[in-house]
């Protein structure tokens, strides 16, 4: 019975570690914003503001799989050039997905976690409103978050640096795998004067400390 036992909770252990793998994906796929729409019939100028997730891929059965995983199906799919993208938009979906990355938060990734941050904060104001129309404070800070979506979007910088979540291999290895399926690339390429044939494994995305993650856990590559 004793190393049964053992067994189970090895296995209950990987399979909770597993979950990094769609946190890994997203830190790759993931776009945050705040959305704001006017209301045409409000005769004070009503303005709604709304938190959006989007998660991109050209493999709708994989975006499926995540949609039930991490946001108990209330996502919504929807083709776009050469893939689909899966939608979470309003207070109920986004709060969804952020208690999953509460308990499967990336490893690293500063981008990814600056979202997630604005995020928070946004549906913390939104939540926090006790009348129909938002005060101008209010909207002065959602505002204010919609330009840090921007200002992350168009530069490609992080509203500051986030601490290292796990140090554990399991969990790090499935996050990296999922990364990988988000950004990563493989093939052959030509090499020398003979033009042999080299295999490579790559990734290229903005969130340098990832990549870096990739580095010092694999230990082999170039960076």
């Amino acid at each position: 019975m004793p190393p049964d036992k053992a067994a189970s909770a090895d296995n209950q252990q990987e399979t909770l570690q597993s979950f990094y793998y769609y946190t890994g994906f997203c830190c790759g796929e993931i776009s945050c914003s705040l959305v704001r729409f006017r209301n045409p019939t409000s005769l004070t100028g009503g303005v709604r503001y709304y938190p959006d997730i989007t998660i991109s891929n050209a493999d709708d059965r994989h975006l499926n799989e995540i949609n039930q995983v991490i946001g108990g199906g209330l996502g919504i799919i929807s083709p776009i050039k050469g893939g689909f993208n899966l939608k979470f938009r309003g207070k109920r979906k986004a709060n969804r997905l952020l208690a999953f990355f509460d308990s499967y938060p990336p490893i690293v990734g500063d981008l990814f976690q600056s979202r997630l941050a604005l995020l928070r904060y946004s549906i913390a104001v939104l939540q926090c409103r006790t009348t129909r129309k938002h005060s101008r404070n209010d909207r002065d800070i959602l505002e204010h978050i919609r330009d840090q979506f921007v200002y992350i979007k168009k530069t490609g910088k992080p509203l500051r640096t986030f601490s290292q979540h796990q140090q554990d291999s399991m969990a790090i290895g499935y996050f990296l795998a999922g990364v990988f399926d988000a950004e990563g690339s493989v093939g052959l390429k030509s090499r020398g004067i003979g033009k042999t044939k080299q295999p490579f494994f790559a990734v290229a995305m903005k969130d340098q400390r990832v990549v870096e993650l990739f580095h010092s856990f694999l230990g082999v590559g170039h960076f």
